[in-house]
C-alpha cells in the first residue's frame, strides 16, 4: 500500500477534523463514535479533493472508513480503477 495516502489521511483526520493522533492510530473511528456522521461527510469530501477520486455513496460504509488503513485501501482501489 502506498505510504502517502495513509499519511495524508492521518493529516486530514488530525488537522482538518481535529481528532487526536492516538485516536486515529487506534482505529475503529466509526464504531467507537470518534467519527460522527457530519465528520464522515466532511472526510469523504476532503478525501475526494485531496486524491482526485470520486467515492460512490455505496462505498460509504463503516468497513471503508473505520481506520486509516481501510481508507487508504479505498483510495488505492479508486486510483487503480482510473
Amino acid at each position: 500500500m502506498e505510504q502517502f495516502p495513509r499519511h495524508d489521511i492521518e493529516a486530514i483526520l488530525t488537522n482538518d477534523l481535529g481528532l487526536a493522533a492516538e485516536v486515529v492510530k487506534r482505529g475503529r473511528l466509526l464504531t467507537t463514535g470518534a467519527l460522527e456522521s457530519f465528520d464522515l461527510v466532511t472526510l469523504v469530501s476532503l478525501i475526494e479533493v485531496r486524491f482526485a477520486v470520486e467515492i460512490a455513496s455505496s462505498a460509504i460504509i463503516p468497513a471503508n472508513f473505520d481506520s486509516v488503513d481501510s481508507m487508504a485501501a479505498l483510495v488505492a482501489n479508486l486510483r487503480n480503477r482510473r
